[in-house]
């Protein structure tokens, strides 16, 4: 089978270039942009697999830890204020979630771009590891 350079080059522009395979495999890479072709390691590697998943564990009960022993009950002590109009009272217990939120969202962070990503990458074999730099800043 003779096939010519122009329809290959047919055959490979959108929406020609879509197939099953290709969607499911964008689907399964942590990434936002589509390609044909993603860049790939050669082998998993068990224990980054391993390590990532310890950290998504720890990061989770840390999570539950703020959320249950700092958040939770200084929500349930903010009820009453909040009913009685009292400002300077919700003003204080607003600051007292201040610093277990901030942690939150750091162990957030952590656990979804590092922890989670990486592990999923790693899995997926995907070899573009970028997951955080500013990608408001890129030029191509």
């Amino acid at each position: 089978m003779n096939v010519s350079l122009n329809q290959l080059e047919i055959a490979l522009q959108y929406p020609n270039n879509l197939s099953g395979w290709h969607y499911l495999r964008f689907i399964c890479a942590p990434t936002c942009c589509y390609q044909l072709k993603y860049p790939l390691v050669d082998k998993i590697r068990i224990s980054f697999i391993l390590k990532r998943f310890a950290e998504l564990v720890i990061g989770n009960i840390m999570q539950a830890y703020l959320l249950w022993q700092h958040m939770i009950p200084t929500a349930e002590a903010a009820i009453k204020p909040i009913r009685n109009r009292d400002y300077l009272q919700i003003l204080n217990l607003t600051l007292t979630m201040a610093v277990p939120a901030a942690y939150s969202w750091l162990i957030m962070f952590y656990c979804l771009f590092h922890s989670y990503l990486n592990m999923w990458a790693e899995i997926t074999r995907f070899a573009d590891r970028r997951f955080y730099s500013d990608w408001w800043n890129a030029n191509n």
